[in-house]
């Protein structure tokens, strides 16, 4: 379902963008609800981004296949409504921001293989407390078993 949510996702942008002449000579009459259709597509497409980076990141073949030609109209889609906007409008209606990072369940996910800046410095920790590979099953399971009991901490909350 994603990847036809991108690819055609990517084909309904390159229909807008045809009409994107009409829009520019109807901008003075009907500016208003031409913005309010703009900012409704934008949404949109920034589900479109984050199909896109999300099937990426799990190396979806089915769906970044057609990735490429849905960001190729996405950019070209931004590219017009900026040029519409500063040659209708005022330029301060319009910038352009980098946005969050999320998941298709909005939560802020990092966009760097190497992670935040901000990360607590108690994940380091626990990647260092990962079992070591060359220490047999039943040593690894007593290390965890030792590190849970020398803490006697409470089980984590989520």
């Amino acid at each position: 379902m994603h990847a036809m949510a991108v690819k055609y996702g990517g084909r309904f942008i390159d229909a807008f963008l045809k009409a994107f002449n009409f829009l520019e000579t109807q901008f003075g009459q009907h500016g208003g609800d031409i913005v309010k259709m703009i900012k409704e597509l934008q949404k949109a497409t920034r589900i479109i981004q984050t199909i896109c980076a999300e099937a990426k990141g799990y190396k979806r073949t089915m769906i970044t296949s057609k990735i490429p030609a849905t960001k190729r109209s996405m950019e070209r889609f931004l590219f017009q409504v900026k040029a519409l906007l500063e040659h209708c409008s005022n330029v301060e209606r319009c910038w352009i921001g980098n946005l969050k990072h999320k998941d298709l369940h909005g939560h802020v996910v990092s966009s760097q293989v190497y992670g935040d800046v901000d990360d607590d410095p108690n994940d380091a920790e626990q990647e260092q407390m990962e079992t070591d590979p060359e220490t047999p099953a039943d040593e690894n399971d007593n290390i965890v078993g030792d590190d849970e009991t020398e803490n006697e901490a409470t089980p984590l909350e989520d």
